[in-house]
């Protein structure tokens, strides 16, 4: 996929926060 940086993290975070927040979301939800 393409490589994780602290920068690329937080342009994450900023611009998909909805899902990277569902992401942490649904293995709790759905077990």
């Amino acid at each position: 996929m393409f490589a994780i940086d602290k920068d690329a993290i937080q342009y994450i975070e900023s611009k998909s926060g909805a899902v990277v927040i569902n992401l942490e979301l649904e293995p709790a939800a759905g077990g």
